[in-house]
């Protein structure tokens, strides 16, 4: 069965920067999963969101990543919202090994107000103000985060070179205890 290298962590904490490097050094294939569901629904997730719904998403979402589970083992970057979903969590556990990069909350409002594709990529989720939202939305969500984690990372201060460097020579250790 593919093993995986999974990213997963709240919007943007690094994922898909951290997960292009992490499969250059690792010699693997790269795949955002917001970028799958996009070109397999050919419509953007603000799009999708508007005009079919979360639930909708959610479910395009699974279907994507079940996809790619079964493809050569790859480095996948999830959704931060992936995590919300019993049947995403068992995927992560039964396909590979899964990295969570966090930042704090002052970080993660100063990386999306400077991300000039922001709105595009990260549809609102509340009626919140955006600092309250992901406030709000870590809360809920870091115990899941968590619980799926194998190995974790606090990104607020590291260059994503650093963070790549870091995930690597923790995976291969892993991946060197797994072998026979």
């Amino acid at each position: 069965m593919p093993q995986h290298l999974f990213l997963i962590g709240f919007r943007a904490a690094g994922k898909t920067t951290v997960g292009k490097l992490l499969a250059q050094l690792l010699g693997k294939q790269f795949y955002d999963l917001d970028d799958q569901i996009t070109l397999s629904l050919d419509r953007s997730i603000q799009q999708i969101f508007r005009e079919h719904g979360e639930s909708f998403f959610r479910d395009a979402e699974t279907r994507c990543l079940q996809q790619l589970c079964d493809q050569h083992p790859a480095v996948i970057a999830l959704g931060g919202g992936a995590v919300l979903r019993a049947d995403n969590r068992d995927l992560l556990r039964t396909h590979g090994s899964c990295v969570w990069l966090h930042a704090n909350e002052t970080e993660t409002l100063h990386r999306m107000n400077n991300d000039p594709l922001n709105e595009l990529l990260r549809p609102a989720l509340t009626d919140q103000p955006v600092a309250d939202e992901i406030e709000s939305i870590m809360q809920t969500r870091r115990p899941l985060y968590a619980a799926c984690a194998d190995y974790s990372v606090e990104t607020t201060n590291l260059s994503p070179e650093d963070i790549a460097q870091r995930i690597v020579k923790w995976y291969q250790a892993v991946d060197t205890k797994n072998r026979p």
